[in-house]
């Protein structure tokens, strides 16, 4: 999950990480659950590579929207709704990447 007031920087968070999940072709039916296009083969050789660049290409927008809870705090919490509700989940908790500033 990642929530940002600019969904780009929200998404950006996530696409690594849904790489490497991603990236095995033990996925590819959530892939095509979802509705989801992605070269797994270029994605795994990309990660292998450390070719953070092809990852993030790779990891489009359309993957992240499929496969995380992620974008402006109105897009997260309507989602959140909508995925979480139906299974029962009342409460979801999510903590920031880091921790804000406080001043002393």
């Amino acid at each position: 999950m990642s929530a940002a007031d600019d969904e780009v920087i929200a998404h950006d968070r996530l696409r690594r990480i849904l790489g490497f999940i991603l990236r095995g072709q033990h996925h590819a039916r959530n892939l095509s659950i979802a509705g989801t296009s992605l070269d797994q083969a270029a994605l795994a050789k990309a990660y292998a590579q450390e070719d953070w660049t092809t990852v993030e290409r790779l990891v489009s927008d359309e993957v992240v929207k499929n496969h995380a809870a992620s974008g402006t705090p109105e897009q997260f919490v309507p989602f959140c709704s909508r995925s979480f509700h139906p299974i029962h989940c009342d409460f979801v908790a999510a903590l920031p990447r880091e921790q804000p500033q406080t001043s002393s």
